[in-house]
């Protein structure tokens, strides 16, 4: 397998077109033949062995937002030590709500979390909660999501 790549360089007043290149770029490489206006210039890099990994063609495909039923969490995300099963119910009680409210809903939560934007638990932080990858934080923080999902749960009523 060749570890090649393709870079294309674009004048920045094409800047907006990226996909439409990269488009035909890709139909131009299928086919055997690129042409490329002289303004565009191009260079393929090898790059080393990647030591035994596989590359894959992507495909961008959001995961689904599983809720508590699912019990999906591994052990070595768990929240452990002290008051752990409380945090363990917030992340229960933060999954569902994301999932009943949908995606977006998690930036609500974390407005929800602080009046002040910096003392605020993070849209990203939830949303890594919501994916078992619960960070460590301060208890403080575990307090102010299940106040927010109080709140929030409360006018959904």
């Amino acid at each position: 397998m060749s570890n090649s790549i393709l870079i294309v360089w674009m004048p920045s007043d094409q800047i907006g077109d990226e996909q439409a290149y990269r488009d035909y770029i890709l139909e131009s490489l299928q086919t055997g033949v690129l042409v490329l206006p002289s303004e565009v210039s191009c260079e393929v890099m090898e790059l080393p062995p990647l030591g035994g990994a596989e590359v894959r063609e992507f495909s961008p495909v959001v995961a689904p937002v599983l809720g508590p039923e699912c019990g999906n969490t591994p052990a070595s995300q768990t929240p452990t030590g002290c008051n752990a099963e409380m945090k363990r119910a917030i992340v229960q009680r933060l999954k569902a709500y994301r999932t009943a409210q949908g995606l977006g809903s998690l930036e609500a939560l974390s407005v929800k979390t602080a009046h002040q934007k910096g003392k605020r638990v993070s849209a990203e932080t939830l949303r890594n909660i919501c994916g078992d990858g619960a960070p460590k934080m301060p208890l403080e923080d575990w307090l102010k999501i299940e106040k927010a999902l109080n709140t929030l749960e409360q006018k959904g009523s």
